[in-house]
């Protein structure tokens, strides 16, 4: 560090002390700031800069990350004595090392492109060690041909975060397990008391066995609901548009209820009578008897359900569902609040499967699903579908456009494919940044759909890479994740898992992009 000129440690010192303000005790900096901030009289030039390298060499040394200095070719000038340490080689043996020859071979070629690249910030990748540890990167430019490097080791960081997501996971799974054994007990309980009663009788009036086969009927189709529900996350389906009377399918719905709607006073209001709408009649009679059977359940005995359908000014169908209940837990309306202000994330299991899957149907149709609390009065849950279907549709097909889609998990690429192929797109999947990197040097394409978690870089840091070297093709980028993000990019975004409707609609409107 003794042979940098006065200028570059001036400047590397300013970056340092930025980067201690965010972590360092305020107190420990005064003297520093104060000498920064001393008139030419109240030190001697010499004495200031004395102190002012003192310093800096303090924070330097004992900064328990890797901080390496490099050129503008990436081969290390400068290194810590925790970097020293922490990777097993004295300085002598550091100083004028490229820097690949510290990290795994993909990590170093996707981490030297990326410092070409130009880029600089915190970022929330990884590279790996050549012993395989983990590391945390962030970048400084401190002019242009040094760059401060600091390391931080991730491994243990990225257990806790794996251990913390394999905790929501089993929560969630804990969570529909509940719902399910909520779902399914009750019905499961009807049917064992009432088939032990028929076996236990020997002369069954005909009347009394026509009620009791009836009863069994019900509590099968309550838990076929169940089962609905559940095919509906294992494999949904694209929406099957037909011009159908609302009032049918309403009545339908109605009808799945079997002696449930006994319990209550169902009223029906539907204006003008004979209303149509585009829908998949299927999909839309799940919607309402999911509502029902949360209003009818919710609603004490004799009291009133009201089903109402009109036809707004914007021409879209409305419908509402209205109970005389306690409403919903804070906690159901606060995750549906959530999910409407991010449409791409699905809802938070604590909704229950019911209306989880009513959302994802309702948003498959191109429309919106409200819930509110009306207070001392119940829940009002509004649906709005437009009268036309979605206008995706319509798009462009993807004949003769080429995806390439990177992610490290196979099945993943491959459910991709499955879903996008017959669109028209021909798809090309890669497993890292460093693969997909070589692969768009090679050959074109329309569209790029990434992982953010991809081993090495990540998929924002390689988007920032095909932004620097092929714009064009960063404008036609989509990014995934398997968990609640919030990207630091204004790349489009989806949240795993996701519907075909939901990823061709976003390919689609990249697409358009110039």
């Amino acid at each position: 560090m003794d042979d940098m000129r006065p200028t570059d440690i001036e400047s590397a010192l300013a970056q340092l002390l930025l980067q201690a303000l965010k972590s360092e005790d305020y107190a420990s900096l005064r003297p520093v700031l104060s000498l920064l901030a001393a008139d030419g009289g109240a030190l001697e030039a010499k004495q200031a800069w004395k102190l002012l390298r003192a310093y800096y060499r303090a924070l330097y040394e004992r900064s328990a990350d890797v901080v390496l200095t490099l050129d503008a070719r990436a081969r290390i000038l400068a290194v810590n004595t925790s970097g020293q340490l922490a990777l097993g080689r004295p300085l002598s043996a550091l100083i004028s090392t490229e820097l690949s020859a510290l990290l795994e071979v993909e990590s170093g070629t996707a981490l030297v492109g990326l410092l070409w690249s130009g880029f600089e910030g915190v970022s929330d990748s990884v590279v790996v060690l050549v012993d395989g540890r983990r590391m945390r990167f962030s970048v400084s430019r401190i002019s242009d041909s040094l760059i401060l490097l600091i390391l931080r080791d991730a491994t243990r960081f990225h257990r806790l975060e794996e251990e913390l997501q394999k905790s929501r996971g089993l929560a969630n799974i804990g969570n529909l397990a509940a719902d399910l054994a909520y779902g399914i007990s009750n019905p499961l309980a009807v049917l064992q008391g009432r088939i032990e009663l028929l076996l236990s009788s020997p002369k069954i009036d005909p009347a009394m066995l026509q009620r009791q086969l009836t009863t069994l009927r019900e509590q099968c189709l309550r838990i076929g609901g169940i089962i609905q529900n559940l095919q509906t996350i294992a494999a949904p389906q694209l929406p099957h548009h037909k011009n159908i009377v609302l009032a049918t399918i309403i009545n339908e719905a109605i009808g799945d209820l079997g002696r449930r709607r006994e319990r209550v006073r169902i009223v029906v209001e539907i204006e003008p009578r004979g209303m149509r709408l585009n829908a998949d009649p299927r999909q839309l009679r799940q919607v309402l008897s999911n509502l029902l059977v949360l209003a009818v359940d919710a609603t004490p005995q004799g009291r009133l359900v009201t089903v109402a359908a009109v036809l707004s000014a914007s021409g879209e169908v409305r419908i509402s569902v209205e109970d005389e209940g306690k409403g919903l837990s804070h906690a159901q309306l606060e995750a549906l609040d959530l999910a409407r202000v991010d449409e791409r994330a699905m809802p938070d299991p604590v909704v229950g499967l019911p209306l989880a899957i009513t959302w994802v149907l309702v948003r498959e149709h191109g429309g919106w699903l409200r819930v509110e609390n009306r207070p001392h009065i119940g829940t009002r849950y509004l649906l709005s579908f437009p009268v036309k279907p979605p206008s995706h549709q319509s798009l462009p097909t993807g004949e003769n456009r080429s995806m390439l889609v990177v992610d490290d998990d196979q099945m993943l690429c491959e459910t991709v494919r499955w879903m996008m192929s017959p669109e028209g797109y021909r798809i090309v999947a890669v497993h890292s940044a460093e693969e997909a990197i070589q692969r768009i040097a090679r050959q074109n394409f329309d569209v790029i759909i990434t992982d953010i978690r991809l081993p090495g870089i990540g998929g924002e840091e390689l988007i920032d890479t095909i932004e620097q070297r092929w714009p064009k093709l960063a404008r036609r980028a989509i990014l995934i994740s398997g968990q609640v993000h919030n990207p630091r990019r204004d790349t489009p975004y989806i949240q795993k898992p996701f519907t075909n409707t939901q990823l061709l609609k976003l390919v689609k409107q990249v697409c358009v992009q110039p």
